[in-house]
């Protein structure tokens, strides 16, 4: 079992500013990064919608996405560069 670490690249960004609008986007941000991987589905119908609207959310040209982005002070390419690498770490193997 692999230990979920998303919090790396974000961790320099943690510290950077107190403002709390700032660390609110960027919380969000994190959750839907957690939510749209595959580790955090647990096999419930409710685990499999939440994981493909997290992934529809970071991965479309949403304008709350966008706005989230800005809050966070954070580039849409560098957050969306991160997913795609946490996502592809954490998958589980599907049994076949």
């Amino acid at each position: 079992m692999s230990v979920l670490k998303i919090q790396a690249p974000f961790e320099r960004l943690k510290s950077a500013n107190d403002d709390p609008q700032q660390a609110l986007c960027r919380a969000v941000i994190l959750q839907a990064i957690i939510d749209a991987s595959e580790y955090s589905s647990c096999c419930s119908k409710q685990s499999a919608k939440l994981q493909k609207e997290a992934y529809y959310w970071l991965f479309t040209d949403s304008r709350n996405f966008f706005d989230i982005c800005m809050g966070a002070e954070l580039e849409v390419d560098f957050v969306r560069d991160i997913a795609k690498q946490m996502i592809k770490i954490n998958r589980v193997p599907s049994d076949k």
